[in-house]
């Protein structure tokens, strides 16, 4: 038979229970944290992955755009689009200030008109201080459309007539030459 000398005196009992607990409580929080960093590193990483792909998703948004943007700019730029947009800020500056009397404007084109002239177009074609026009007009006969520039060059209102264009008149549906005498001129109005 074995036996054992306990002398609890120099050897007492220590009841290391408690200690282990704790130890394990430790043990299980650091698990439990370990994988709580884990999976939130995961998530992140996912959504690091979506905002990654989001942002060449907006890059390559924003290189399209820039791209139109510069294409824009471009057809922007030409002659004929800066006439326009000149003509246009011109029109804005006549309405926002109400300078130009448009009713006025046809009771002077009234009185000089023959009755065999038909005015097709008025064009304005720059800014300034003075209206620069381009009137297209139909005459019946040459001597109608002659009567009609006498009597502009006669007028108070219209000034520096340049005639720019002149020929018969061909009617775009039938293509037919017709008698009548179209005549295209540039000229300067002042109300």
């Amino acid at each position: 038979m074995l036996r054992y000398h306990l002398n609890l005196a120099t050897n007492p009992f220590v009841n290391y229970r408690k200690y282990y607990l704790i130890g394990l409580v430790l043990l299980l929080a650091g698990l439990g944290g370990a994988g709580y960093f884990v999976n939130r590193y995961r998530v992140l990483r996912l959504e690091n992955k979506a905002l990654e792909q989001d942002l060449r998703l907006k890059q390559r948004e924003l290189d399209q755009t820039t791209a139109r943007s510069a294409q824009l700019k471009e057809q922007l730029e030409q002659p004929q689009t800066l006439d326009e947009i000149d003509r246009i800020n011109l029109y804005n500056l006549l309405i926002k200030r109400d300078t130009f009397p448009w009713t006025q404007f046809f009771q002077d084109l009234e009185s000089v008109i023959p009755y065999n002239v038909q005015v097709t177009q008025i064009r304005q074609k720059s800014s300034g201080q003075t209206i620069n026009l381009e009137m297209v007009f139909l005459g019946r006969t040459t001597i109608d459309a002659v009567n009609f520039l006498r009597n502009l060059t006669s007028s108070k209102k219209f000034h520096n007539i340049f005639v720019d264009q002149e020929g018969s008149f061909k009617d775009a549906a039938t293509h037919r030459v017709s008698n009548e005498v179209e005549v295209t001129l540039h000229l300067q109005y002042e109300p």
